[in-house]
């Protein structure tokens, strides 16, 4: 699809990927300073001024170009712009499905597209709930002289409250609460190859840093829950816990062959590792029936309310 471009297009992407790039690296050391230099921010304010134009210029001259909509949104997301930023991803994303594209984006930009706009649409929801504190809720709420138009003030805090809720996460065995953007930073794989398994969509997937989620099939999920929950607490968990608590009738052969279904979801090229494994015997139980993690480097990831359940179904 760059065939068709003519060398002076060619060289407007070549040259807007290095100034990006080496603008992002300059931007990190300055802004790492305790006291910036003058000099390095007055840098920092003619490079943006420079890839503005340059952003413009492109955009300007094609109209099919996904690539550059996506470079532009991380630009204007770097500068607090959310509302434009989740634009031109919006853009980008929906040029990549045309047939004319002319610079398309990588898969990892594609899948990064998407959760970017969760995350500055995260940051809008934020600053609305910083301005709405600042104002007296209560006081609105009983003015009968304003005008009451669509839904009441409280069915919008509680709205407001639900929207604001968190997961629960396993992080290598530490309990922690996740917002719903950094959930949405380990789905992206911003976290190098951790695994993240998440129970929190529809449908719940195993996925290893930026590579493709693959979802769990039916007959497994609720296993792999059990499973879970169980060694998070206790360390492990046995064929007695999978018969009695779970209150399965398979033979343990059977339930070492689900597990190994389950660890070939997290095998990918030149990384993952295996979600379980089978229990080291001791001297006085060498044959031990009971599953233990076999990875150190995971997250588990369970919804909180059902109000999440409603946003990712649709």
């Amino acid at each position: 699809m760059d065939d068709h471009y003519i060398p002076y297009q060619k060289n407007e992407m070549e040259q807007l990927r290095r100034e990006k790039a080496a603008y992002g690296r300059k931007m990190v050391r300055v802004r790492n300073q305790d006291t910036p230099e003058l000099t390095g921010e007055r840098y920092l304010q003619k490079k943006e001024r420079e890839l503005r134009r340059r952003f413009v210029r492109i955009l300007n001259a094609d109209k099919n170009n996904a690539e550059v909509r996506y470079r532009y949104g991380i630009f204007l997301m770097d500068r607090k712009k959310y509302s434009r930023a989740i634009q031109k991803f919006e853009e980008a994303i929906k040029i990549n499905d045309k047939r004319n594209r002319t610079y398309p984006l990588e898969k990892a930009q594609l899948l990064k597209a998407h959760m970017l706009i969760g995350y500055c649409a995260g940051q809008l929801l934020k600053g609305s709930l910083e301005k709405a504190e600042e104002l007296n809720i209560e006081e609105a709420s009983f003015d009968y002289s304003l005008k009451v138009e669509g839904r009441e003030i409280q069915e919008v805090m509680l709205m407001l409250e639900n929207a604001t809720e968190h997961y629960t996460a396993y992080i290598n065995g530490k309990k922690q609460i996740l917002s719903l953007e950094d959930y949405l930073h380990y789905k992206a794989g911003l976290h190098g190859d951790m695994i993240l398994i998440s129970f929190v969509e529809k449908d719940v997937f195993i996925k290893v840093g930026q590579h493709e989620k693959r979802n769990v099939p039916n007959d497994l999920s609720a296993l792999l829950r059990f499973q879970l929950e169980t060694i998070l607490e206790k360390g492990m968990v046995t064929y007695d816990d999978i018969r009695f608590e779970y209150e399965s009738d398979r033979s343990w052969a059977t339930h070492r062959k689900y597990v190994s279904r389950i660890n070939e979801l997290a095998e990918v090229e030149d990384a993952g590792e295996k979600i379980f494994k089978v229990s080291e015997g001791t001297f006085q139980n060498r044959y031990p029936q009971s599953f233990e993690l076999a990875t150190s480097n995971y997250i588990v990831v369970f919804r909180q309310s059902q109000f999440y359940e409603d946003i990712f179904d649709y």
